[in-house]
């Protein structure tokens, strides 16, 4: 892909990210679990992992900090 710059692999995480992203920002009650599996991750480690990656926070304090602004 070096019309963006990333490899495949690189952006499907995004993608992966993006999603998980949009559906903690739409529910509040949803199971990490559900989320993680929903966005396409193995399993909710690695969701968190991932998650944190990106934005330093796991699930649960994004979707605090969320709640609370």
């Amino acid at each position: 892909m070096n019309e963006v710059g990333l490899t495949p692999k690189q952006f499907t995480k995004i993608i992966q990210f993006q999603s998980s992203l949009e559906k903690i920002g739409n529910s509040e009650k949803e199971r990490f679990t559900d989320i993680a599996f929903d966005s396409g991750f193995a399993d909710q480690s690695h969701f968190i992992r991932v998650f944190r990656s990106y934005t330093g926070l796991s699930p649960k304090q994004y979707r605090f900090q969320t709640i609370q602004n």
